[in-house]
């Protein structure tokens, strides 16, 4: 537990880093805030967002929800994620003030709390039956989004509106693809959209 709380800790720890570095000011000021409909971090998902100074890059920490009813009758599931997103072109339709990135790369980490999952062993199965921690899993995912200025509002909190739609996939998921044949590509990725609002 320790190790994985460790690996956590550092990836977050890193990510903040890489923040203090491009960060348009104040590195800890957020510049957006974000909510997502599925996608790996659960059924619906919440946070904060940094941004670059040349808009290509986005820092994302949310929080996650998965109700009972959805999962084993028992237990709502909350997640922690931490997601870096790169969005290398831009197109720019500026008669209607509108921004499109039609490829966004996503890879991040996403946490599950809760007393189902545990590190690798449970006493249920055979040693080595589970080898991957099943609280911990790595996402990855490719998109696009629209971003709509909001220039003519100046009065509102918001500068920009984005809208975007994503594939995601993770780990565990590529692995069970590799290794079982009754495993599709359909079976490991996920349809996620979400909305962000960028602050001014």
């Amino acid at each position: 537990m320790k190790k994985n709380i460790a690996t956590i800790g550092i990836f977050f720890i890193s990510q903040i880093g890489i923040c203090q570095v491009d960060i348009i000011n104040h590195w800890y000021i957020p510049k957006f805030c974000v909510t997502q409909f599925a996608g790996d971090v659960g059924m619906v998902s919440t946070g904060i967002g940094f941004q670059s100074k040349t808009q290509k890059r986005n820092y994302i920490f949310s929080v996650g929800y998965l109700p009972k009813r959805l999962l084993d009758k028992k237990n709502n599931l909350y997640t922690f994620n931490s997601i870096f997103q790169y969005q290398p072109i831009f197109l720019h339709l500026e008669e209607i003030n509108v921004k499109v990135s039609p490829l966004v790369f996503g890879i991040g980490a996403s946490i599950s709390m809760g007393k189902r999952f545990m590190k690798y062993h449970d006493s249920n199965y055979p040693q080595g039956y589970y080898w991957w921690p099943t609280n911990f899993r790595i996402i990855i995912s490719l998109g696009h989004s629209t971003c709509l200025q909001l220039n003519s509002f100046e009065k509102q909190p918001f500068k920009a509106i984005e809208l975007y739609s994503q594939l995601t996939t993770n780990d565990l998921g590529i692995y069970s693809y590799s290794e079982n044949t009754i495993v599709k590509v359909k079976h490991i990725f996920h349809f996620a959209f979400g909305a962000k609002l960028y602050f001014r």
